[in-house]
């Protein structure tokens, strides 16, 4: 039910609310779980709040949350969208190490990124390892 809350605030452009929300959970006795906090980044990065997405990653790792495939694509696609070429590529790696991959709409938005930046050759390896899976 929450989780729905912090999505319609965050749809909404309210994410001084949906933030109030999302942290006021652990004194209602409720922990926020993977998709509360994939809801949360979404949000996060949509308004353009990279540094605190990167905080709340680092909160939810903390805290024994495990992501999954859809939060790391949503933390890639964020970094992608604000021409954050290391900081996706560093998502990316650690995506990789646990298993996961890119959604094939993560590799397209950094292809057609890329090209038109200029990009690292680690970017470019990265590319050509995402493209060959």
């Amino acid at each position: 039910m929450y989780t729905n809350i912090i999505s319609n605030m965050c749809k909404a452009g309210k994410l001084v609310e949906a933030k109030e929300i999302f942290c006021n959970l652990s004194s209602k006795g409720l922990q926020p779980n993977t998709r509360t906090y994939t809801t949360m980044l979404i949000g996060l990065f949509k308004g353009g709040m990279w540094n605190d997405a990167e905080n709340l990653f680092k909160e939810m790792e903390k805290k024994g949350v495990p992501p999954n495939d859809r939060t790391f694509n949503i933390i890639v696609q964020g970094f992608l969208y604000e021409k954050m070429f290391c900081k996706a590529v560093e998502f990316l790696h650690t995506m990789n190490e646990r298993g996961f991959s890119p959604s094939a709409r993560v590799v397209s938005l950094m292809v057609n990124l890329v090209a038109a930046n200029e990009p690292s050759h680690e970017t470019i390896d990265v590319l050509r390892k995402y493209k060959a899976e």
